[in-house]
């Protein structure tokens, strides 16, 4: 039954992760941890969820914002730095409610506003700074990233390939990492070969569902994915 279900999860998140760029692993967190335990579910996921990363940038390649890239990699990377620094100080549980109640928020303007109006240049740098704070200490920034690419990425395969880029050099380093660590017993090796066959059919029918979106039902796909991520944030304070 265990195995079953790993295999369903790793099917859903990844198919999710192919359509928007964003959203699989964050909405797939929670039942992982009840499945396999936190320490686990973060190492098995973040593996197994690279194979949604590579997809669209080789799908995509000729999309890629070069220049948004090395732009959200600076502004994310000394978010990141400075989070190792600061919210250890911090209320986790707190900060996090904040957070995904912002993020709620901005999912519901956008629902409102057809053409939400852009945001100033100061507030877009703000929210990437965030968006590497936050991840930094949660790993969960990624709602922050998606509000900067609703503003920036008027088509889709620009947002999607793009992120997709961002989370293949994160997520591979922290691989790296946890590699170099150890972290990789038998058993999460195990689990990580297993979710490869269901990741491949995620990302097949992913690629397939984002094909029948055009830029209207996609940018509502994302601020869906946007919604669900906050309450999720705000749901996993409370529990």
């Amino acid at each position: 039954m265990k195995l079953t279900l790993f295999i369903l999860l790793v099917f859903s998140f990844n198919l999710i992760q192919t359509i928007g760029a964003f959203a699989g692993t964050m909405l797939a967190m929670p039942f992982a941890i009840l499945l396999l335990g936190p320490e686990q579910a973060r190492l098995i996921l973040t593996a197994v969820g690279i194979l949604s990363c590579i997809y669209p940038v080789l799908s995509c390649r000729s999309f890629i914002d070069w220049k948004e890239v090395r732009k959200i990699g600076i502004y994310m990377a000394a978010g990141i730095l400075a989070a190792q620094f600061l919210l250890k100080y911090l209320y986790g549980t707190a900060i996090l409610t904040v957070y995904g109640l912002l993020v709620i928020g901005v999912a519901l303007r956008n629902f409102r506003q057809t053409n939400p109006r852009q945001l100033p240049s100061w507030l877009d740098n703000l929210i990437l700074l965030m968006a590497g704070l936050v991840h930094g200490a949660f790993l969960s920034g990624g709602s922050f990233l998606l509000i900067y690419a609703i503003e920036h990425f008027a088509k889709k395969d620009v947002q999607r390939s793009t992120l997709s880029v961002l989370w293949l050099i994160l997520n591979g380093g922290m691989v790296v990492l946890f590699t170099a660590q150890g972290l990789y017993c038998r058993e999460n090796l195990h689990y990580v070969w297993i979710g490869v066959i269901p990741a491949i059919l995620g990302i097949f029918l992913g690629d397939c569902l984002q094909k029948k979106l055009d830029e209207t039902l996609f940018r509502k796909f994302s601020n869906c994915l946007l919604f669900l991520s906050g309450s999720v944030l705000v749901i996993k304070c409370f529990l």
